[in-house]
């Protein structure tokens, strides 16, 4: 998951599980870890509940965003589906994820990533974090290749370490 799709790989892999289908492996490129889009990797408790609640009765007062189609400039396309983002993360509860993960990302959102209590780490049991310095808007530009040799090792590793019998069904 790239960017805000990190959300939905992670519950993607947690879905996986649940179903007793463990992912080989869970890929998150530069995550968005901004607290107005992820505020389960800032909050936790009461004020967590209390963000969650506030982001949906925003949602519910500015309505339903319209349908991103075809038909819509790039620029509305873009609004309404962060508008569609922002209401599923209002309604989402993160759960730990028990497969191998491979964490990438930028200098400029690199805090609450490092720390093992808050972000992406506290929400799974084996991650390798790995900073790659370049521009968020920049990464498929100018380090595709290290990015590429990252996902290559991870996943050679992930399906054909010891327990990849039991993983890469």
């Amino acid at each position: 998951g790239h960017c805000c799709g990190a959300v939905a790989a992670h519950e993607m892999a947690r879905q996986l599980a649940r179903r007793g289908r463990q992912a080989a492996g869970l890929i998150l490129i530069d995550p968005d870890t901004r607290s107005s889009y992820v505020p389960f990797l800032h909050e936790s408790g009461v004020r967590l509940a209390l963000t969650h609640l506030r982001l949906a009765w925003r949602a519910v007062r500015q309505g339903p965003p319209p349908r991103a189609s075809a038909a819509m400039s790039g620029s509305a396309r873009r609004r309404s589906v962060s508008r569609m983002f922002k209401m599923a993360v209002a309604r989402y509860r993160p759960r730990r994820v028990d497969c191998p993960a491979l964490l990438i990302h930028t200098p400029r959102r690199g805090a609450i990533l490092r720390d093992p209590r808050r972000g992406y780490p506290a929400l799974l049991a084996d991650v390798r974090v790995v900073e790659i310095d370049v521009a968020h808007d920049r990464m498929f530009r100018d380090r595709i290749d290290d990015i590429a040799t990252l996902i290559e090792q991870f996943l050679d590793r992930a399906t054909k370490g010891p327990a990849a019998g039991a993983r890469s069904r």
